[in-house]
């Protein structure tokens, strides 16, 4: 992002190169990113249902809250 803001004009990237650039950061960093399942630490997630169920419990009929 850096060269977009060189003085002289000529030595901008084009509008093509950057988003070229962006696309491939979101396909290497992010998405391939997440999918990396190495950084992944089931131990934090491992009693999301309890943690969720403490704090709110679930009712059998999920519409039962809706006012008709």
């Amino acid at each position: 992002m850096k060269t977009c803001w060189q003085e002289d004009p000529m030595f901008r990237p084009e509008f093509l190169h950057l988003r070229n650039k962006l696309l491939e950061f979101i396909e290497k960093e992010l998405y391939f990113g997440l999918m990396d399942q190495s950084k992944y630490d089931g131990s934090k997630y491992s009693d999301v249902e309890d943690v969720v169920a403490a704090v709110e419990p679930l009712s059998r009929n999920k519409w039962s809250s809706l006012k008709h």
